[in-house]
């Protein structure tokens, strides 16, 4: 099954990109009902209200890294499905469970994510089922930052958190940032096929070639 759904919501104060993706046949009675929400960072109950209307059921909840805007919602989504398995990266798991570390004690209001139920992954990893994403290592705007890749279908998908936007890079000047591994995790991502389609964690959807083309900061990383 080579075809992928993609819903974007806007989520949070701070407008990060939720993915709702699950996958999708032309014959319908072929297409499972389950679903990833990919960084799910706020207006928990219009991602389920989302899922219910697509008739879908949440198995997987994909985190590109640990930061308050990427995680608020999955509490509510995890009362709501209680079945589905978080990922994130395991240098940013322990984020999930410190206020301070996952910055919402910075931007208020302060809150923690239970870790107990979250896979950790370190880069390599086929998950999400069907969907068959494979997890990228991608430090730099934090130290356990993942991107998730879908090689299948006619031109790769990447979902690109925070470590690639249209036009920009993320920020790696708050804790746990480094330029120097963003800086590699960027040259890890050029060397994706060009008509790689990126769906970023703030923005909007961009193409890798585009990016080589025409972004200063993924330039800079290549020098």
């Amino acid at each position: 099954m080579d075809g992928l759904r993609v819903i974007r919501l806007e989520v949070g104060a701070l407008g990060t990109n939720c993915y709702l993706v699950w996958a999708q046949s032309p014959d319908p009675a072929e297409n499972p009902r389950g679903a990833a929400a990919i960084d799910p960072g706020g207006d928990g109950p219009e991602i389920v209200r989302a899922l219910e209307r697509a008739g879908r059921e949440l198995e997987w909840v994909l985190l590109t890294h640990g930061h308050a805007d990427h995680i608020a919602a999955v509490p509510l989504l995890l009362q709501r499905w209680p079945g589905a398995t978080v990922v994130i990266g395991e240098d940013d798991r322990a984020m999930l469970g410190d206020a301070e570390a996952n910055l919402s004690a910075w931007v208020g209001p302060a809150f923690a994510v239970s870790a107990e139920r979250c896979a950790g992954v370190a880069g390599g990893e086929t998950v999400a089922g069907g969907l068959e994403l494979e997890v990228l290592a991608t430090p730099g705007h934090t130290p356990g930052g993942v991107c998730y890749l879908r090689r299948a279908g006619p031109a790769p998908v990447l979902f690109s958190g925070d470590t690639l936007f249209a036009s920009s890079v993320g920020r790696c000047d708050l804790p746990g940032g480094s330029w120097e591994e963003l800086a590699g995790s960027l040259r890890l991502l050029a060397a994706l096929p060009a008509g790689a389609a990126v769906y970023p964690g703030h923005g909007p959807e961009t193409v890798l070639r585009a990016e080589l083309a025409g972004n200063p900061h993924l330039a800079e990383a290549l020098r």
